[in-house]
């Protein structure tokens, strides 16, 4: 694993991090003629000043996690990005419930993701809701059981239905949760990404671990049928008012499960990381807006 700093001027990012992934297989390690590569971007974020890195970039977007947290930016992204993406780039949702509104406990809208802008945009849609291949080197884990002592730490609140062109469909989802008001938002949708590293294992990519980052790296695990684990990137959800006693139990889970590298970002906060780096001092690294991670056989 190679770790070097890119800056871009003009680059930003607001409160979580957007990954840019490449990945590129050699068919033959002489003929570097034999190259294939694919671009993938999971999560667009808050933030809709995003530029295309390449003209026509076939990316295949994967989506998961709340909806104004990670996709608040989409609409902007796909109008900057009009003309620009190739016609039909695969674009991931881990269920339909993706699309149903949302509010805080407070009452305050939340968001909802724009089905409409994603169509108009000439992206093909796929709602998976079980591990599916990306871009012919990625996979999503699929919907993420509740498997370990992980619960869901959730501030939101989601309702099925359709309003003036917003929203899920009842049809398709279960009648529990048909309720026609807001229930508690179990985010079932929400999916991991990741990659198989040869000789080396899985590099998981979390996204903001509301189903657990425990629980999401075990269905990354069983997905593929690979216990080798390489590096986990990206949020653990181990904010307040979860205590001291559990960031440490998931941290002694994630030891068990024995990567070689974890870098976690956003929503992981100091006590796991300083737990981390005490229980795995060679393993935890921690990363910033424009670092580029490198993983290669």
């Amino acid at each position: 694993m190679k770790r070097r700093p890119l800056i871009r001027k003009g680059f930003r990012t607001e409160f979580l991090v957007t990954h840019f992934q490449k990945s590129v297989i050699h068919g033959d390690c002489r003929n570097d003629e034999s190259i294939e590569s694919h671009s993938t971007l999971p999560a667009p974020g808050t933030n809709s000043r995003f530029r295309v890195l390449g003209r026509g970039l076939e990316l295949a977007n994967v989506i998961f996690g709340k909806p104004l947290k990670y996709f608040g930016g989409l609409s902007g992204f796909l109008a900057a990005t009009k003309g620009q993406l190739k016609k039909g780039v695969p674009f991931f949702v881990g269920g339909e419930d993706c699309f149903c509104t949302r509010e805080l406990p407070n009452g305050a809208q939340y968001g909802s993701l724009d089905r409409k802008a994603i169509i108009d945009s000439n992206l093909t849609l796929m709602i998976a809701e079980g591990p599916s291949i990306v871009a012919d080197h990625a996979f999503t884990t699929g919907q993420i059981p509740l498997s370990s002592f992980e619960k869901p730490l959730v501030p939101t609140r989601m309702k099925v239905g359709i309003n003036d062109g917003w929203g899920c469909f009842p049809e398709r989802l279960p009648a529990e949760k048909n309720t026609n008001t807001f229930i508690p938002d179990d985010l079932r949708h929400e999916l991991g990404t990741n990659f198989v590293v040869k000789g080396k294992g899985l590099v998981v990519l979390t996204s903001c671990s509301p189903r657990g980052v425990v629980n999401t790296v075990k269905q990354a695990q069983a997905a593929s049928g690979i216990q080798k684990v390489h590096a986990i990137i990206g949020g653990m959800h181990l904010v307040p008012p979860l205590t001291d006693d559990y960031i440490r139990e998931t941290v002694l889970a994630l030891k068990a499960i024995n990567p070689d590298y974890i870098m976690a970002a956003h929503c992981s906060g100091d006590t796991f990381y300083d737990i981390a780096k005490t229980e795995m001092p060679n393993k935890v690294i921690r990363s910033a807006v424009g670092t580029r991670l490198v993983f290669g056989a």
